[in-house]
Order: structure tokens, then C-alpha cells, then sequence
């Protein structure tokens, strides 16, 4: 499947929205709201078939750092202070990829 073709299609918006109804409308990362929200695939195992869990509504900043060297330390010292309990495919950053 063409992942830029899919992100265009009717199925990725319907999807797309469930996964920020599903998040409330704010980021799982840092809770922020009234912002542009992101959903970013955790894995691409079931894409165009994603699970809930397959998805992650992050703001900008957050999906930035998700790409990033820093978001795994960041996740790190979070957790170090008990602010953050991360899913297991964040924690250990099986989310990365396209």
C-alpha cells in the first residue's frame, strides 16, 4: 500500500478522528489541548487496518520529539519522576519508523 496515497484516503480520516476522540482531543504525550494534533502510527504492521493501539495522537512538539534523539531521554527523566507512564511500544521506541 502507498503510505502518502493512504494518508489521503476516506478510511485514514475516519480513522484518523477516532484516534483523537479516542485521546480526547489533546496529546498522549504532554495532555496539551487546542492544538494541532498529529496521529502517529506506532508500528505499520496493520496499516489500513490499525488498531486502536496502533495509534498515537501527539501535538506537533511531541511528534517532533518522538523523531527525535531527545524524546527518549525526555521519557526517561519522566519517568525517573513517576510524570509519565508510557505504553510499552513507546517505552521502547517500536514507534519509530516512517
Amino acid at each position: 500500500m502507498d503510505y502518502q496515497a493512504y494518508l489521503k484516503s476516506e478510511h485514514w480520516k475516519r480513522r484518523k478522528e477516532r484516534s483523537l476522540k479516542l485521546a480526547g482531543h489533546k496529546c498522549q504525550l504532554c495532555g496539551k489541548r487546542y492544538c494541532e494534533l498529529h496521529v502517529h502510527h506506532l508500528n505499520y504492521d496493520r496499516l489500513g487496518c490499525e488498531t486502536d493501539t496502533d495509534l498515537a495522537a501527539l501535538c506537533k512538539t511531541c511528534h517532533w520529539f518522538f523523531h527525535s534523539w531527545i524524546f527518549r531521554e525526555m521519557l526517561e527523566r519522566l519517568a525517573e519522576h513517576d510524570h509519565y507512564n508510557p505504553t510499552p511500544e513507546v517505552r521502547d521506541g517500536q514507534a519509530e519508523g516512517k
